[in-house]
């Protein structure tokens, strides 16, 4: 596997650019966006961050970086009401569609930090809204992101172009000051900053 570039380099800014910023990384799932996630999280790792991402087992992001031991994932499954303990030491069950409990993670999360860098991942926006209403997928995001709006915490949320309506995607895209696409090689390419 060749080595991962610095993500900040590839959307065309500087290495401290990712530091306090909530990121809309919209995906094309026919090209390996996992990879530009992993460069985000090797980024953030080497910055010396603690990496949370909420995803689940058959997400292609899970797939790539199951593996980082450093990385903290929240699996959401429909197999559990509260959360447990995974089968790997770094995993925690999380049940579906539950925003109350994923806050209260995140919150935890960004708490254990003491002050200290805090990047987290949501993937994906796309499964929330189709498995919940919009509504309550939106009232998530909107509450995460006033969660996640503190100076040492970079978020990235994962939705998957071209599956949703217009006026929903508008709607979340209103949320983030900054978006990203995903290219066809696996990278991204910053759309919107502030």
């Amino acid at each position: 596997m060749p080595s991962p570039t610095l993500f900040s380099k590839q959307i065309g800014e500087a290495p401290n650019f990712l530091r306090g910023r909530s990121f809309l990384l919209e995906v094309d799932s026919s090209s390996p966006y996992e990879k530009a996630v992993r460069d985000f999280v090797d980024e953030l790792l080497k910055d010396g961050c603690a990496v949370y991402i909420l995803t689940h087992r058959s997400s292609p992001v899970y797939k790539l970086l199951s593996n980082m031991s450093s990385v903290t994932f929240y699996i959401s499954t429909p197999t559990v009401s509260y959360p447990k303990k995974g089968a790997q030491q770094n995993e925690v069950l999380v049940p579906q569609n539950d925003s109350a409990i994923n806050l209260d993670l995140i919150s935890k999360a960004i708490g254990s930090s003491r002050g200290g860098c805090v990047a987290i991942v949501i993937d994906s926006i796309s499964d929330m809204l189709i498995s919940s209403s919009f509504e309550a997928t939106y009232k998530f995001l909107k509450n995460a992101n006033e969660v996640l709006g503190g100076q040492n915490v970079t978020s990235m949320f994962l939705s998957t172009r071209g599956i949703h309506d217009s006026k929903v995607i508008a709607s979340i895209r209103s949320l983030f000051s900054e978006h990203l696409v995903s290219l066809p090689d696996g990278g991204a390419k910053l759309t919107k900053k502030p």
